[in-house]
């Protein structure tokens, strides 16, 4: 009695285990690493106190531009006196593609605006979460946290 019971406990265990494992298959959406957009929802300054962001901040890869629209917090150590900030659009100076672990991918590209050079390390994880380090030439570097929603 005891054996068929302990054989009945842990066959419905084994399959309760099953059922709750990952799909290891799931790559969550597909992307084009030359069309690329990002939603950024959580901003991560260097010399502040993390925050989330809830208006239309975005990142976006199309061909050979980026179109970048990002709050910023930090110094400048070499102030740029003709910038509108981080809301522009300019052509890739370098575009670099990663395979990493566990089958996330890494962007690192650059573009220039003015006398300031920006170095973007973009991460893209499978469930679709995003991850960016903002390097600007001038100033503080500053992360993002998001998501792809297109491209």
């Amino acid at each position: 009695m005891y054996t068929r019971f302990l054989l009945i406990f842990l066959s419905s265990v084994a399959l309760l285990a099953a059922g709750k494992k990952k799909d290891k298959t799931d790559r969550g959406p597909a992307f084009d690493p030359n069309h690329i957009e990002v939603s950024i929802r959580y901003m991560e300054p260097l010399r502040w106190s993390p925050r989330s962001v809830a208006y239309g901040y975005s990142l976006a890869i199309d061909g050979d531009s980026v179109r970048v629209y990002l709050p910023y917090m930090g110094v400048a150590h070499q102030p740029n006196m003709d910038s509108d900030g981080l809301d522009f659009e300019k052509p890739l100076t370098s575009m670099r593609q990663i395979a990493g672990k566990k089958g996330r991918t890494q962007l690192i590209f650059s573009c220039q605006k003015g006398i300031v050079e920006y170095w973007f390390k973009l991460t893209i994880y499978p469930n679709g979460k995003a991850f960016l380090r903002l390097s600007p030439s001038n100033a503080d570097a500053i992360d993002y946290e998001g998501e792809l929603t297109g491209g």
